[in-house]
Parts: C-alpha cells; structure tokens; sequence
C-alpha cells in the first residue's frame, strides 16, 4: 500500500506492476470516501489514528471504525473477487 502512495517515502510507486496497481485501486474503489481517506492515511502514510483524527475533524475511535470497515471490506474482496486473486 506504502508503493501506491506516490507521496510516500517508504515506497515508489514505479515498484509496483500494472496489475497490482488495479488491484489497489479495484479494493479501493469499493470503500466510501471516507474509509478510502481513513485507510490510505493509516496504511499507506502511516499516520496514527489519533494523528488522522486531527486532521480530519473527527474522533479517534470513528478513525478506528473506518479503518476497521475498509480491511473488514477488502478482506472480503480478497476471498470473493477474481480481479484480486493473483
């Protein structure tokens, strides 16, 4: 996820193939805004829950549940959609 995030200094996005770039996007695409934002922020930035509640407005625990939401999604996505199966 860091390799997606082209403002990430853990990763570069050129790491990543064509392929494994549309399965991001593809488990990405199928979060609300909100959870999208929330889980790009704690996994592919690395900001804490607290820090992204900061930067957000919202609560540190509605942090947790979009984030919780978004892997819970993605999760499923994985054991369910072929286009992630790889």
């Amino acid at each position: 996820m860091q390799a997606y995030i082209s403002q990430s200094s853990a990763g570069n996005p050129a790491n990543l193939s064509d392929w494994q770039r549309f399965q991001i996007e593809d488990a990405l695409s199928r979060l609300s805004e909100r959870e999208r934002e929330c889980y790009v922020l704690a996994h592919g930035e690395c900001f804490s829950f607290n820090e992204i509640a900061g930067m957000l407005g919202v609560s540190k625990g509605s942090v947790e549940v979009y984030v919780t939401r978004a892997q819970k999604k993605i999760s499923e996505d994985l054991h369910n959609s072929l286009f992630l199966v790889g």
